[in-house]
């Protein structure tokens, strides 16, 4: 058996559809004009991080910096995810939660490291050989 035709044409009197041509046009404009700010934004990061690599400024603060700048980049890839959306769903959730775990996985590395004054903080007593006879 097929199901009865169903009839729209009711639909279209209950929810008008109205499509502003120019206001949809003036939407996209501003869209693209946020979007070339978002990249001139994170291309001049990049660039900033390449200027970066090549000044020495001390042990401690060239590893501040280079974290300064991939946080700065993660803000912004962050933000044009979110302008994307517009609203707070589950994949602003879960790029919350991705930057506290990689924060998180980034903290066990330097942890484990044998920087001075940042890894090995377990101080494990050295084992000694016991002489055999």
């Amino acid at each position: 058996m097929s199901a009865a035709p169903l009839d729209h044409d009711d639909h279209a009197t209950e929810t008008p559809v109205v499509h502003d041509h120019e206001a949809e046009v003036a939407h996209a404009w501003n869209d693209l004009y946020r979007d070339i700010k978002i990249f001139a934004c994170f291309l001049s990061i990049i660039l900033l991080t390449v200027l970066s690599f090549s000044i020495n400024l001390g042990s401690p603060w060239n590893m501040v910096v280079a974290f300064f700048f991939g946080a700065a980049r993660l803000a912004v890839i962050g933000y044009f995810f979110i302008c994307l959306i517009g609203t707070f769903s589950l994949l602003v959730r879960t790029m919350i939660f991705t930057a506290i775990f990689f924060a998180g996985m980034v903290y066990l590395s330097m942890w484990g490291s044998m920087l001075p004054h940042v890894g090995n903080p377990i101080k494990l007593p050295t084992v000694t050989a016991v002489p055999t006879r």
